[in-house]
């Protein structure tokens, strides 16, 4: 079976590309850092096209990239950042790949959004870290059920999923309340032993969601 992970060189993506490929998966790790096999910048459409004529067809695409930007900035086709990698990309690529199986790491995060800013999608007139990045994740969400939707009769499985609290470089641009929120989160000594059985939890996350239609 080939799995495509994207960001699968840093934090979650390159444990869950870890696990796949000790479990005899054939991996295609996707990531900005010059160690991807396949190096791409997935904020750019360009790169997303490239990225899905080069490797053509896979079993299982999991859409992990995702970014959280503490201040809008524009990618070459004029989207803001966030909302280009965490939601466009794979929204994208999914698309273009339509694999038997596709999973989109989502984020509790998104239970925060109390309406989606219909007018103002990339934060043009309303720019705030956390806000846009809950955002991405419910888009995520939304993708996921139209696609399982669209693709039932062609026999495809669409899951995504939340991956929990995870110490990631996710936050690294984190600003303002954000930053707050990931200090007063960050884990105890006693929450740092037992990583090992989060990212177990995780992983049968993800196997879950293989084998699962959302």
């Amino acid at each position: 079976m080939t799995i495509m992970v994207t960001g699968g060189t840093r934090g979650l993506g390159k444990a869950i590309a870890a696990r796949l490929t000790s479990a005899g998966h054939d991996v295609v790790v996707v990531g900005r850092d010059r160690s991807a096999p396949l190096v791409a910048d997935l904020s750019r459409l360009s790169e997303v096209r490239r990225v899905a004529k080069e490797v053509g067809s896979v079993d299982v695409l999991i859409n992990n990239a995702g970014v959280s930007k503490a201040r809008r900035e524009l990618t070459e086709d004029g989207l803001e950042t966030t909302f280009a990698v965490n939601h466009m990309a794979p929204f994208v690529l999914s698309n273009l790949l339509l694999p038997r199986k596709v999973i989109t790491v989502a984020s509790e995060q998104h239970r925060f959004v109390r309406a989606i800013p219909w007018d103002d999608l990339q934060g043009e007139r309303r720019f705030r870290q956390l806000e846009q990045y809950s955002l991405t994740k419910l888009y995520n969400i939304l993708f996921t059920r139209e696609l399982a939707r669209r693709t039932r009769d062609r026999g495809m499985l669409v899951n995504c999923l939340s991956p929990g609290f995870l110490r990631t470089d996710l936050g690294r641009e984190a600003a303002g309340t954000f930053k707050v929120f990931l200090a007063l989160a960050a884990p105890s000594a006693a929450h740092r032993r037992s990583a090992p059985r989060r990212c177990r939890t995780c992983s049968r996350r993800t196997r879950r969601a293989l084998t699962s239609e959302a």
